[in-house]
């Protein structure tokens, strides 16, 4: 089935779209992340994605070996330790603050959570399409994802994001220049 242009099995098409659509919220909550959060504050926060994908992993049967634990342990880690605001409070309650109170980060954590499960979902796709297949049909399925969220994203954002209660940590941390 591997060759098929166009693959007709559930087994495809179900965990084909689920990546695909992950995927592309997870760049949708990317770009919103970087448009209003600072890029050294945000971004090191992808670092959770082998995390996710690793625990993912799992769910089709691919156990890491030490290395890797280690290897992703100290990678989010470091994306942890890297803001100047820890210094400020308490290691681990000043990081959950900082999540809590910018809205950026939140959205990057989600993206890489999206990022993370996406190829979970486009390895078990590709074992009935060949990758080129997956491609095409994954980017089709990414573009209509986009046209139809876009009318309805900063909703769905807003009810995504409501959870946060605001903390005064930042409010004492020194901001980016």
């Amino acid at each position: 089935d591997g060759d098929n242009y166009f693959p007709t099995s559930s087994d495809y098409w179900i965990p084909g779209i689920i990546g695909s659509v992950i995927g592309a919220f997870a760049t949708y909550l990317f770009t919103k992340s970087v448009s209003i959060t600072a890029f050294s504050i945000s971004v090191p926060y992808l670092a959770f994605t082998p995390v996710v994908s690793t625990i993912g992993g799992l769910f089709l049967g691919e156990i890491p070996n030490y290395l890797q634990i280690i290897s992703i342990t100290l990678i989010v880690l470091g994306a942890i330790v890297l803001h100047e605001e820890i210094a400020i409070c308490n290691f681990l309650s000043s990081t959950v603050k900082l999540i809590k109170e910018n809205i950026g980060i939140r959205l990057m954590l989600m993206a890489a959570i999206c990022w993370g499960l996406s190829p979970v979902f486009d390895k078990q796709a590709m074992k009935f399409a060949s990758s080129a297949n997956h491609c095409f049909w994954g980017n089709a399925v990414a573009v209509i994802f986009y046209l139809g969220f876009g009318a309805v994203s900063e909703n769905v954002l807003g009810r995504l994001l409501s959870w946060a209660a605001p903390t005064d940590c930042i409010a004492r941390a020194p901001r980016p220049k």
